[in-house]
């Protein structure tokens, strides 16, 4: 509930101060179970995949979404949603992350879709940049 509210409160700021986008950064944790591929190791994510949260963090990640819509619809400010990818395993994860030897803990990282720092950086300044153009997206 805190994440909702806190989420409506920087948008209505937004809005009151006259700007016109809004970069909300959410969680690749929303797609939850949709990132669990029954045939493979691996999931393709594109903007088609419909996201089913299997955890609360995961929910309380897609509801502010909702929101961030809905403050585009209403309210006419442009909003792009991010959703990044995480920097460790989630609790829910654990068989995955205990088929690893410690000392492959980076690599293991990575493969779960640990993101560089600087790329989120250079991902929320482009979209700030391009959200007058797309309105809303995600």
């Amino acid at each position: 509930m805190v994440r909702h509210l806190r989420s409506l409160m920087r948008m209505t700021c937004r809005r009151q101060q006259h700007g016109s986008s809004f970069v909300f950064t959410s969680s690749t944790t929303v797609f939850g179970d949709a990132l669990v591929d029954k045939t493979g190791p691996a999931t393709w994510i594109t903007e088609d995949v419909v996201s089913t949260p299997k955890n609360i963090y995961g929910v309380t990640k897609k509801a502010p979404e909702e929101m961030c819509q809905l403050f585009h619809r209403n309210k006419g400010l442009n909003v792009v949603v991010l959703r990044t990818s995480r920097f460790f395993l989630e609790d829910d994860d654990e068989a995955h992350a205990v088929a690893y030897e410690d000392m492959n803990a980076k690599t293991t990282e990575f493969l779960y879709r640990r993101a560089d720092i600087q790329d989120i950086v250079d991902a929320h300044v482009l979209a700030l940049e391009k959200a007058p153009l797309l309105g809303f997206a995600r």
